[in-house]
């Protein structure tokens, strides 16, 4: 029995325990023949049921007496709208906790089992949750201003319309999570991963993402101007409608990205691999582009009329509708179809 396990006291398999040895005891009772080592097994096994639901209730009646609660077990605990402001939860077990519009400014959740707690609307300002397993959590919008996640798992959290402000996300876990509309207004994401992330709609303005993996993820209409992706991987990206004006994209990974309809101007792509890319009715207007793979991209009707530092042979190696073909720079013929 996973009797260590801070996450088996309340689970289905817990609860199924608990029935067993109700049945076994029912069975059991009054028989001439149930032996004394018998009555004691079933006895111990509701001793421990029995104490690991006090162990609970005396958790939670130590946290609201004290504020403090090191790695207490308070998993699925009620806790909505609670005052937990400058709390001590270190390395507690909350998962599954209902804590919506919880205040937790200012609390210690260092090392924390947050995992599908459900966090909608909760005050976490500069609450710290270095290494806090936040995996499928509701944290959506939530208040994370100036919050520590460094190295926090956040894998499948949902952050939707979430303030994270000023918050530090360095060597974070954010694969599959959504943040769409949410506020990342010049937050720290280098090195973050954020594979098949949902940022849609979300405001990244001087966000620095340098070398952050962004690959396959959604920032459909995303707000990234002035953006540090120096380096990022963005492979098989959905970058339409993407507001990237002046952004820093230089040896960027964009193959196979779409950025249809995106404000490229004044970006800065040099060396930038964007072979395979859609850049269908983009603006690119003073971008920079030297060096920059365009191999295979697809040119319908862009706006590269002032994009600096691009030469033929980088327009050649695209393709274009003939009947919708890019605007270039003066001396510059326009890419092969792209249907031959």
């Amino acid at each position: 029995m996973p009797d260590d396990d801070p996450e088996f006291f309340g689970s289905d398999a817990h609860v199924a325990m608990q029935t067993t040895v109700l049945r076994m005891g029912r069975l059991l009772r009054g028989r001439a023949g149930f032996c004394t080592a018998g009555r004691l097994a079933v006895i111990s096994l509701l001793a421990l049921s029995a104490s690991a639901q006090a162990a609970d209730d005396v958790d939670l009646k130590h946290l609201k007496a004290t504020n403090s609660c090191f790695r207490c077990d308070l998993s699925e605990a009620e806790l909505r709208q609670a005052n937990l402001s400058g709390a001590d939860l270190r390395e507690a077990n909350l998962f599954g906790a209902e804590l919506f519009a919880a205040d937790l400014s200012g609390a210690d959740l260092r090392g924390a089992n947050l995992a599908r707690t459900r966090l909608r609307g909760a005050n976490l300002t500069g609450a710290d949750l270095r290494g806090a397993d936040l995996r499928v959590a509701d944290m959506s919008m939530a208040k994370l201003n100036e919050a520590v996640l460094t190295g926090a798992d956040l894998r499948a959290a949902d952050l939707v319309r979430a303030d994270l402000r000023g918050a530090d996300l360095l060597n974070a876990k954010l694969g599959g999570a959504n943040l769409a509309g949410a506020d990342l207004r010049g937050v720290d994401l280098h090195g973050t991963e954020m594979v098949r992330v949902n940022l849609t709609g979300a405001d990244l303005r001087g966000a620095d993402l340098h070398g952050t993996e962004l690959s396959e993820a959604t920032l459909v209409g995303a707000d990234l101007r002035g953006a540090d992706l120096n380096g990022a991987d963005l492979r098989e990206s959905n970058l339409s409608a993407a507001n990237l004006s002046g952004a820093d994209l230089r040896e960027a990974d964009l193959s196979e990205a779409d950025l249809s309809g995106a404000d490229l101007h004044e970006v800065n792509l040099s060396g930038a691999d964007l072979s395979g890319a859609d850049l269908s009715y983009a603006y690119l207007g003073g971008a920079n582009l030297s060096g920059a793979n365009l191999s295979g991209a697809e040119l319908r009707v862009p706006n590269l009329q002032l994009s600096s530092e691009l030469t033929q042979q980088q327009v050649s190696s695209a393709c274009s509708d003939p009947e919708r073909p890019p605007r270039l720079p003066g001396g510059l013929v326009s890419p092969p179809s792209c249907a031959d």
